[in-house]
C-alpha cells in the first residue's frame, strides 16, 4: 500500500528506477524483472537517428527551406515531423543528445568574406609554429599585440546583486574612447594608453616592450599602423631584435588578444566616468592590480618542442 516515492526512499533508489522496476514486473512478471536477456527501455533516438540528426548540424539550414544561418530547437523538430511525420522525443532529450555529440548552443562570431580562407589560415599556423620554433630556440620572447577604442561610456555588465535590491545602474552614453596598446606573452598582459594608434605611437610601445624582453617576435594584424614606411624603417634599424609576423587578412579569430578585449570592456561596464582620464586610470588599476588575467597563447603559438616538453 506504499506509494513509489516512500518505496523509493526506503530503498535510497531515484523514483524513476523505482518506477521502472515496478513497470517491468507488471509486463514480464516477478521472475522477468531480473532477465539477464533484456536491454531495457528501448531508446528514443537511434543510431540512424543521431547520424541523420549529425548531418543537418552540419549542413546550412537554407539547404533545408530555413531562413536563417543557424539551428535552433524549433528547426530540429520540424526536420523530424517532416521525416517521421511526428517528433518522438521532447526537446530536452534533444539538447542531450546535441551535447552527447559535441555541439552546444552558441553565437557564432562573424568573419569578414575577405577573410583568409580555412587552407591559408592552417597554412598560416603551421608556417608560423615552425618560425616561432625556430625564433624561440634562439631565446626570442613569443608576443601577440593588438590596439583597441575603449569608449568613456558603455552598457553595464554582468554582475552579482541582491534579488531585492536596485537592478538598475545610471549611464551616459559617451562616443569618447581611450586608444590602448596591447601585448600578450606566455604569462603576462602589457597595455599602455596613448592619445593616437598611429606609427608613431607603436614604434614607443615596441621600443618599451624591447626594454623588458630583449629580443622577441610579435604576431599582429595589417593595421596601417603596423605596416607604415615609418615602422619598417624602425624595424630594419633593430637589427633583427624585432621580429614582426603579420596575420592573413582579417582574420582576428587567429589573435589571442582579442578576447583580451572583451575582458576589459566587461570589467569597467556600467561606469560612469566624468572624463577620459578618469577612463585610463580605471585601465591602468585593472592592469596594475592583476585584475586582468592574462590568457594563454593558442597552440599554433606555442614552440613545439617546447610544447611536448611542457616548458611553455
Amino acid at each position: 500500500g506504499a506509494s513509489l516515492r516512500e518505496i523509493a526512499r526506503q530503498l535510497m533508489k531515484p523514483f524513476s528506477t523505482v518506477r521502472g522496476w515496478l513497470a517491468r514486473m507488471a509486463e514480464r512478471g516477478i521472475e522477468g524483472m531480473w532477465d539477464k536477456k533484456s536491454t531495457g527501455r528501448k531508446k528514443i533516438l537511434n543510431q540512424s537517428d543521431l547520424k541523420m540528426f549529425e548531418e543537418w548540424l552540419y549542413t546550412d539550414p537554407v539547404t533545408c527551406d530555413f531562413q536563417s544561418a543557424s539551428w535552433n530547437m524549433d528547426m530540429i523538430v520540424v526536420m523530424f515531423e517532416r521525416i517521421h511525420g511526428v517528433c518522438r522525443c521532447t526537446k530536452r532529450t534533444l539538447q542531450r543528445a546535441m551535447k552527447r555529440m559535441g555541439f552546444s548552443y552558441s553565437k557564432p562570431r562573424p568573419i569578414p568574406r575577405e577573410s583568409a580562407s580555412l587552407e591559408e589560415q592552417q597554412k598560416f599556423k603551421n608556417d608560423t609554429n615552425e618560425e616561432i620554433t625556430r625564433l624561440y630556440r634562439l631565446e626570442y620572447v613569443i608576443v601577440v599585440a593588438d590596439e583597441a577604442g575603449i569608449l568613456k561610456g558603455s552598457a553595464a555588465g554582468y554582475g552579482w546583486r541582491p534579488k531585492n535590491g536596485c537592478n538598475t545602474i545610471q549611464i551616459k552614453f559617451d562616443t569618447k574612447s581611450v586608444k590602448i596598446f596591447g601585448a600578450l606573452t606566455a604569462d603576462k598582459i602589457y597595455m599602455q594608453i596613448y592619445d593616437t594608434l598611429g606609427s608613431d605611437a607603436f614604434i614607443d610601445f615596441l621600443k618599451k616592450l624591447f626594454k623588458i624582453h630583449g629580443r622577441f617576435v610579435m604576431i599582429l594584424d595589417n593595421a596601417p599602423g603596423h605596416t607604415s614606411k615609418t615602422l619598417n624603417n624602425f624595424i630594419e634599424s633593430m637589427h633583427g631584435k624585432i621580429v614582426l609576423i603579420y596575420l592573413p587578412s582579417h582574420t582576428p579569430q587567429l589573435n589571442p588578444i582579442e578576447p583580451q578585449w572583451t575582458v576589459l570592456k566587461r570589467l569597467i561596464a556600467g561606469r560612469d566616468f566624468k572624463s577620459e582620464d578618469d577612463l585610463a586610470y580605471a585601465v591602468n588599476t585593472l592592469i596594475d592590480t592583476n585584475q586582468m588575467k592574462p590568457v594563454k597563447l593558442w597552440d599554433y603559438l606555442v614552440p613545439s618542442k617546447s610544447r611536448k616538453a611542457g616548458i611553455l
